[in-house]
């Protein structure tokens, strides 16, 4: 249920932007005949549709961490590192949802050189916008994974925080100066897999810990239908005032420890 209403929650501000997708596309077939108004109504729509792509899974991703929302009630997920990451969320959306909708509007465009211009000035502001987010969400020892770190000292994401954290600021950067240089096409592309990749790291991450939660959840279940099935049983014999021994458990009975041991190494 919760799971269910953190996507509802997601939704609303994704399907105004659908929405308007649509309509303004089918204002673009209402007046073909006017190739400029239907150039501009093609390409608003495309944009719109891209702010859409941009918005959905950091949406899903900021109301997931919502306070004593699914982060932190079922995952269990550390308070202030799922605080602080939900609060960075909120300014990206921000700011890159209407960067995204100028750069795809902008991109099919049938001008070459407003893509050139004013395209390349938005991608250039929005890719320093994502290098500041990661460099706040990242931080070894301030940032949203820094009590995943001191968990776990000495390990390999530990010894080597400061060369993937590096990297991870200086791959938009490095984009920005792609894009300056003349390479604009294939900074934007690039920039389009790292996004693609971020969206399914996303899926991966939030797939994982609502498999995790349900193994929990499935094991308090059979837990507490062996406890009612010993005290039934427990019941009867003091029902009967029986004086047999109790049975022992079956050999072939479930084993709660070694089942949970394989599936969270599964």
């Amino acid at each position: 249920r919760a799971l269910l209403l953190t996507f509802l929650t997601s939704t609303p501000v994704l399907f105004i932007l659908l929405f308007f997708a649509w309509r303004i596309q089918s204002a673009s077939d209402e007046f073909a005949s006017v190739d400029a108004v239907a150039q501009f109504s093609s390409s608003l729509a495309n944009g719109l549709l891209l702010g859409a792509a941009v918005f959905a899974p950091l949406e899903v991703l900021r109301q997931v961490c919502r306070l004593d929302g699914l982060a932190i009630k079922h995952f269990e997920w550390d308070k202030a590192a799922t605080r602080s990451l939900g609060t960075n969320l909120r300014w990206l959306i921000d700011l890159s949802v209407p960067l995204s909708v100028i750069i795809g509007m902008l991109a099919t465009q049938s001008v070459p050189r407003w893509e050139s211009s004013l395209g390349r000035l938005a991608f250039m502001v929005l890719m320093p916008v994502i290098s500041i987010f990661l460099a706040r969400v990242f931080h070894p020892s301030q940032g949203a994974i820094s009590f995943y770190l001191r968990e776990h000292p000495n390990g390999w994401l530990d010894r080597l925080s400061y060369v993937w954290y590096t990297a991870l600021i200086l791959v938009p950067l490095a984009m920005v100066v792609a894009s300056a240089v003349g390479y604009h096409y294939t900074a934007t592309r690039i920039a389009t897999h790292f996004n693609n990749t971020a969206i399914a790291s996303i899926a991966l991450v939030l797939v994982y810990f609502v498999a995790q939660r349900w193994l929990v959840l499935n094991r308090r279940k059979i837990m507490l239908t062996k406890a009612r099935q010993r005290l039934e049983d427990a019941a009867k014999r003091d029902a009967s005032n029986s004086s047999t021994p109790p049975v022992a458990e079956a050999a072939n009975d479930i084993d709660l420890t070694a089942v949970n041991d394989q599936t969270r190494r599964l």
